[in-house]
Order: structure tokens, then sequence, then C-alpha cells
């Protein structure tokens, strides 16, 4: 599952540098929490989110609505 992360944020980072528009703002594919996390990480630069601590908020928020705390 890490391996599929880590390639997943590859790619997104590779397709987020192609993808802004002439008002400076993503395309409507690319305005998912996903893709917002990636590239707010990307523009910190070396005092934002590393790789490790990237991968880990995706997994919560990929996961934060799955098991016993998703019902209401």
């Amino acid at each position: 599952f890490q391996t599929f992360l880590d390639s997943e944020v590859s790619n997104k980072k590779e397709e987020l540098k192609s993808d802004v528009q002439f008002d400076g703002s993503l395309s409507a594919a690319n305005k998912s929490v996903f893709a917002r996390l990636v590239k707010a990480s990307v523009q910190e630069g070396p005092g934002g989110l590393d790789q490790r601590e990237l991968i880990g908020n995706l997994f919560i928020f990929l996961f934060a609505g799955v098991g016993p705390f998703a019902c209401s």
C-alpha cells in the first residue's frame, strides 16, 4: 500500500506541474483534497510536509470514514 501511495503522490506532483490555469488556479480535476494537499506540500518546499508526512495525512483522509466511527 505504501508503494501505491508513493506512486500516486509522485504522479500527482507531475500532473500539478502542468495544470496551472492562466489565473494561477487549478483545473476542476485537481481541486480534490488529495491534489490540494500535494500542491501545498510542494509549495511549502523544505519547510512543508515531507513524503512520509504527506502519505500519513493522505492515509488519514482516505480512511477517516471507514470503521466503527462511520456510523451515525
